[in-house]
């Protein structure tokens, strides 16, 4: 094998369309595109996570672990993980300009979209396995747990 062979940041900042799931778990006509969690930009955005969670930990040893956190903590944290979910969404097909702002609106009032969109980028076959080179319809179960099914259909 070469070290080409295990190369995943060009296929995961490219993506992978998601059909995306009303409330009632029917497919729509919607879909976003999601990147793989190897992508430049989920990284970025997980980095800032690590960074909000070292500021949060220092809050805690200088307040206590049993006081009450700075508010700007909680915050920090909160838009922190909303941003690493904002930061898998390349594109969409909804009305409206794909903006990280508009992204973050529809998963905050949304939060079902979240998980369907969470779970996808988390699912590496989807990305890196063999059903990545076919285009394929409907949901791949194979590395997921029964408890962790991408809620939508990805389309590779």
């Amino acid at each position: 094998m070469k070290p080409q062979d295990f190369y995943t940041r060009a296929r995961a900042n490219e993506g992978v369309r998601l059909t995306l799931l009303d409330g009632n778990g029917k497919a729509t006509e919607a879909w976003v595109i999601v990147r793989g969690l190897d992508s430049d930009a989920y990284r970025a955005a997980h980095d800032a996570t690590n960074r909000a969670m070292v500021r949060l930990a220092a809050a805690v040893r200088e307040n206590g672990a049993s006081a009450e956190l700075p508010a700007d903590a909680k915050a920090d944290r909160e838009a922190a993980a909303l941003a690493e979910r904002v930061a898998l969404v390349a594109s969409w097909n909804l009305e409206g300009e794909c903006t990280p702002e508009a992204v973050a609106e529809l998963l905050r009032e949304a939060p079902y979209i979240s998980d369907q969109i969470y779970f996808a980028a988390h699912d590496r076959d989807r990305f890196f396995g063999e059903s990545s080179a076919l285009s394929t319809a409907g949901q791949n179960t194979s590395s997921t747990l029964p408890s962790q099914q991408p809620t939508g259909q990805i389309i590779p």
